[in-house]
């Protein structure tokens, strides 16, 4: 039994290091994955918006046509401007959507490079302890 023990050390510190790449590119694959969420949940999210904010614009010119007013003047400026603040808000969700999904894909890819750097220091560990044990004489 002692005679294996060498043995099992090696195998099993190789177990480990294949564990880490198999980590790492698993890792890999959930940066993605969460990249691409949160790319869908900032485009359902401006799509939500972008309805809501036609609600809001209709509902606008509908009460100014209500009360008479022509689309001249304060009232022009004041839809522009609404639309104007409606398209910014649009362009910062899709903005700030594809910059959480940038860093997702950041997350997974330095879990990647950790699982990687893990698994070949493993394999590393596990070749220098069998040539302790098995190439030294």
């Amino acid at each position: 039994m002692a005679a294996a023990l060498p043995f099992i050390s090696v195998f099993m510190t190789a177990v480990g290091a294949v564990q880490q790449f198999k980590s790492a590119r698993e890792a890999k694959k959930a940066g993605e994955r969460n990249a691409q969420m949160e790319r869908e949940m900032a485009d359902e999210e401006a799509r939500r918006t972008e309805i809501e904010q036609m609600k809001t614009e209709s509902a606008a010119r509908a009460r100014a046509a209500a009360s008479g007013v022509t689309g001249e003047g304060s009232i022009k400026a004041f839809l522009e401007k609404m639309s104007e603040e409606h398209e910014d808000e649009l362009a910062w969700i899709r903005k700030s959507g594809r910059m959480r999904s940038e860093i997702a894909r950041q997350e997974g890819k330095a879990g990647y490079t950790s699982g990687m750097a893990g698994g070949f220091a493993g394999l590393g560990s596990a070749a220098s302890q069998g040539y302790n044990w098995w190439g030294k004489k």
